[in-house]
């Protein structure tokens, strides 16, 4: 899978629109969430792996989402690429805006529009990216 697909999918978990219209009762949506697991398989986790002459594998390391209070969010995340033995480390990330509406929660980003539903509970939620199950937990506030 490409950087920037892989990096789209993460961000198809997310977003479009504006802020927070009506979230299920008690969650806000402003905060960072970070990626604790894929597919219940803690980080860093193999998310692509080909065994033949070029021996490639990718792992997602870590990620997170910022939420914004105007609708705005960013969502970053660290790629380990291996191939032929030579490891590359590389950071990307996407902005743009989100509209959250009950457990559901648009993306979008200058490239695309994501629309993703989510098992949005208080300081979690998870999302289906790349075929991959994506959990992001809100990180506690200093």
């Amino acid at each position: 899978m490409p950087k920037r697909l892989l990096v789209a999918a993460c961000a198809a978990i997310l977003l479009s629109g504006c802020a927070s219209d009506s979230v299920a009762p008690g969650i806000v949506m402003e905060g960072t969430f970070s990626l604790t697991s894929v597919s219940g398989e803690p980080l860093p986790a193999v998310v692509e792996e080909i065994s033949d002459v070029s021996a490639v594998r990718r792992e997602l390391l870590s990620g997170s989402i910022q939420f914004e209070a105007d609708g705005s969010y960013t969502d970053v995340i660290e790629l380990r690429y291996t191939q032929a033995g030579v490891m590359t480390t590389v950071t990307d990330s996407i902005e743009g805006t989100y509209r959250a509406v009950g457990t559901t929660i648009t993306f979008t980003a200058s490239a695309a529009t994501y629309t993703a539903i989510h098992d949005l509970v208080a300081d979690r939620f998870t999302t289906i990216a790349g075929g991959f199950a994506l959990l992001y937990t809100r990180q506690a506030t200093p």
